[in-house]
């Protein structure tokens, strides 16, 4: 199901901080969940990755830090 980026749902207090070029995904404490091309993610891969990242937080075993892109020289 394709949905809107108006109907996005996070779980509470996480954010999406928007730009041309990239989406960013910050816990309610403000660190980095994950990155995302703003160009052909969709609204799902997000909520995913919010819920993966709250629920290891729920269990104890506490948010993990994103992966590192890869670095282009």
């Amino acid at each position: 199901m394709d949905r809107s980026w108006e109907e996005l749902r996070l779980p509470p207090g996480y954010q999406l901080e928007r730009d041309p070029d990239m989406l960013v995904l910050r816990r309610p404490d403000g660190s980095t969940v994950a990155t995302f091309s703003a160009r052909g993610v969709v609204p799902e891969h997000v909520e995913e990755a919010a819920r993966e990242d709250a629920a290891r937080d729920q269990d104890g075993d506490g948010p993990q830090a994103p992966e590192e892109p890869p670095r282009r020289e």
